[in-house]
């Protein structure tokens, strides 16, 4: 029984990462022959299908960047750290949080032992789902790497905020995309309006 309810967990992978065009968001902008498009993902529809649960209600909210490469002679280097998210209403500014939720502990699965095998079952199905979760979090965040000319790059940076307070009703977040050669940054702005969606 324990073991049907570890696979289950460990097989309940949501689909993979795919976008559209930059163009196809309402948020996007276009430098220097590089299209940037930002999309906050705020329903809870979504966010179920990219990370199996509303990870909004655990204080994170997934924003999605999306690039592509129209410049036939540069590439250019993105990276998490490049993006900055910035709270309109309290002007603070950080950088993607970690791609977590809770703090899940190494070799929980495996090391934990209880006396009752259905309090175990539900014990290690909870902890296998919560590293299932980080693994979601961490597959999808963007990662650092060159955009060649043609090329495309997406992935999630992550805002945090307190579980406590109602999210913001607008973010301000800075996209800065390095070019390959001069290490100049190319700066992308966005307002972005917020609204929490659970249909």
């Amino acid at each position: 029984m324990i073991c049907l309810i570890l696979q289950s967990c460990a097989t309940s992978k949501p689909p993979e990462l795919t976008s559209n065009s930059p163009l196809a968001y309402s948020l996007n902008e276009t430098k220097e022959g590089l299209i940037v498009a930002v999309n906050p993902v705020t329903d809870k529809q979504g966010e179920t299908k990219w990370f199996g649960k509303d990870i909004l209600a655990d204080g994170l909210l997934p924003i999605q960047i999306i690039v592509e490469n129209r410049n036939a002679s540069r590439s250019f280097i993105i990276s998490k750290e490049e993006v900055l998210l910035k709270s309109a209403s309290s002007g603070v500014t950080t950088t993607s949080q970690q791609a977590t939720i809770g703090n899940p502990t190494p070799g929980l699965v495996t090391a934990l032992v209880l006396p009752n095998p259905i309090i175990a079952s539900f014990a290690i199905s909870a902890a296998a789902h919560e590293q299932v979760m980080q693994y979601n979090l961490g597959e999808r965040e963007l990662a650092k790497q060159t955009i060649s000319p043609n090329g495309h790059a997406d992935g999630f940076v992550y805002y945090q905020f307190p579980k406590s307070k109602p999210l913001d009703n607008t973010i301000l977040i800075t996209v800065r995309i390095i070019s390959l050669g001069t290490n100049n940054p190319i700066s992308f702005e966005f307002n972005v309006p917020l609204q929490h969606n659970t249909p």
